[in-house]
């Protein structure tokens, strides 16, 4: 009865220019259950990746499966090393040198396909047996092959640990490949929406494996596609780490504009609000959609919207902008007065936003 009466209520005031005065909000109203995404109007832009059975998005403390480690099977193929050069010599078989050629050949071609038949650990078994096989020059080219390879079934095991929000799985994956934690890291959860593993766990309220995967990494040497990014703060690798020249891992926006912070803010995910913002992210980031619903809007700027006290409280102590503005001139304030939020407008108020902000005056 509640939500017919405040849909209702929205119905008559038809839009933000006949939202009640503020008095009336602060003395009648206080924080409301999130509105669903058909009432924002941005549910066809927000990257439909939930998995069964689907979270409540009003629920802060989602279900956490046991946590479990890695198969050590599997571990064990993405830790393996090339033997030293000093001791292949005896590995490689006694046939004859084209016999021995055809082997390795042979080896290769398996893992190539394998790896394009999305199977990374039968290809590090491949190319580890060619490795056995080669001369110099190929195994330098088997080598290359196989720590590919072992970054895939790294990051194979990496989304399935992040699916089942199995953060001690993540931990000893993470420590088990060093130095190519930086890699692994910035796993895409889901390349096709440009859905990072941080994303995901950001919309999955999932803090313990924000914190894992936002915690600082030592720097490494040598280890291509590891960009350090200047801007980065208190010195952390993988959150340093850049997408494009643009973007830190707790940055990257999805294809839809939207970045971690936003979808966390957007469905109240305060613990995960916390760890991104832990993770030192940009708590002003602005979503950049042209022509959808979401362009213009901030972690503050939705979280505001939506009513979401416990998020606002944590983003104003974040230093978010409380007076920010979208490109119609729209700020916090409006947004909270013309949804009858009360108590995040004092929120905004106590934070030092102007109350008297006209919506054309940016």
């Amino acid at each position: 009865a509640h939500h017919e009466q405040s849909q209702g209520a929205d119905e008559k005031r038809g839009g933000m220019d006949d939202s009640p005065e503020l008095s009336e909000v602060i003395s009648g109203g206080g924080c409301t259950a999130p509105q669903s995404d058909e009432q924002l109007d941005v549910s066809d832009h927000e990257p439909e990746l939930r998995l069964e059975p689907e979270l409540d998005p009003s629920q802060t403390h989602p279900v956490r499966q046991k946590e479990s480690i890695i198969d050590p099977s599997l571990l064990a193929l993405v830790t393996a090393s090339v033997p030293a050069a000093e001791d292949r010599g005896a590995a490689v078989s006694p046939r004859s040198k084209e016999a021995r050629r055809q082997a390795f050949t042979a080896s290769v071609q398996t893992g190539d396909e394998l790896l394009s038949a999305a199977d990374p650990a039968g290809a590090v078994h491949a190319y580890m047996e060619a490795l056995e096989l080669g001369t110099a020059g190929e195994r330098l080219q088997a080598g290359r092959s196989l720590s590919n390879a072992q970054l895939l079934l790294a990051q194979s095991l990496a989304r399935e640990a992040v699916r089942a929000q199995n953060s001690a799985g993540l931990s000893q994956l993470i420590t088990a490949v060093g130095a190519r934690a930086p890699e692994l890291v910035s796993t895409f959860f889901d390349e096709s929406q440009g859905v990072t593993l941080v994303y995901f766990a950001a919309q999955e309220n999932d803090h313990e494996t924000l914190k894992l995967l936002l915690a600082p990494v030592a720097p490494s040497t040598g280890d291509a596609g590891i960009t350090p990014h200047r801007g980065g703060r208190r010195g952390s690798l993988p959150n340093a780490l850049v997408f494009g020249g643009q973007h830190r891992v707790a940055d990257r926006p999805a294809n839809n504009g939207g970045t971690p912070l936003f979808v966390a803010a957007k469905l109240g995910n305060s613990l995960a609000v916390r760890a991104l913002i832990s993770g030192a992210c940009e708590v002003d980031a602005v979503v950049s959609s042209p022509g959808q619903p979401i362009d213009g809007l901030s972690a503050l700027l939705i979280g505001t919207r939506q009513g979401h006290c416990d998020v606002v409280q944590q983003l104003l102590g974040a230093r978010a902008d409380p007076n920010q503005r979208m490109a119609d001139g729209t700020g916090p304030v409006h947004l909270a007065t013309a949804h009858g939020h009360a108590l995040v407008i004092r929120l905004l108020s106590n934070a030092g936003a102007d109350m008297n902000a006209r919506k054309d005056s940016k």
